[in-house]
């Protein structure tokens, strides 16, 4: 009974923090709807604002992800310094980001509607969103959609729980980027199995928040 409770209620923190996941972008998007005025006092004062949401959601999230391990009795995971890692795991995460970049560089398909919407509020406030996108949101969604899930959820060490929780993961990382099944979510449950590999490979939520963070600077300004 008590593993059920806990169950509900990592469930619904889980939920909660899904919720939270878009609070960096929203001034954003109202300025998108109501602010004609897309100066530089304008962009200057989104990115502070999306600045702060962002800061605050992942110190709260961070917190929370510290907190789950140390519950977690496994004990599978440690973020330690990446300047502690050992040299192999450096270059297999490197090996495996570089593969990640080229494949989705000639990926088939149209761009799903995140995508748009994204690359138009970048065009339109090229400077908050960049914050969001390319720095805050993959810290975010790595301690979300690895870290915190895995403390969560698999609750064994077990490696028919580790693919497990690699797919599940994987799936849930391509319904926060898109809804509808197309080439687009195709490629971000791909991105999840590249990242969820990562976390597993390196037991290390900062290899794949690395990782996560030089795709998307890279998808940027391609």
């Amino acid at each position: 009974m008590s593993q059920f409770k806990s169950l509900c209620l990592h469930s619904l923190q889980f939920i909660g923090w899904l919720f939270v996941h878009n609070v960096m972008v929203l001034p954003v998007f109202a300025a998108a709807l109501w602010l004609p005025n897309r100066g530089p006092v304008v962009q200057a004062a989104l990115t502070i604002v999306c600045g702060l949401l962002g800061g605050l959601s992942l110190y709260w999230l961070n917190r929370a992800y510290g907190h789950a391990l140390q519950d977690n009795p496994t004990g599978h995971f440690h973020p330690t310094r990446l300047t502690q890692a050992p040299l192999w795991q450096w270059v297999a995460v490197l090996a495996l980001t570089a593969g990640w970049v080229l494949v989705q560089y000639f990926w088939p398909g149209q761009a799903s509607a995140d995508q748009d919407a994204t690359a138009s509020l970048l065009t339109q406030y090229p400077v908050p969103m960049f914050l969001v996108v390319s720095l805050l949101g993959p810290i975010y969604e790595e301690l979300l959609s690895r870290g915190l899930f895995f403390a969560y959820f698999i609750r064994s060490g077990s490696r028919w729980a580790k693919g497990l929780g690699l797919v599940l993961s994987a799936f849930l990382f391509g319904l926060l980027h898109s809804t509808s099944f197309s080439w687009a979510t195709a490629g971000y449950i791909l991105s999840g199995f590249v990242l969820g590999g990562i976390y597993l490979l390196t037991r290390n939520v900062r290899f794949s928040i690395l990782a996560h963070l030089v795709n998307n600077v890279i998808a940027v300004f391609l």
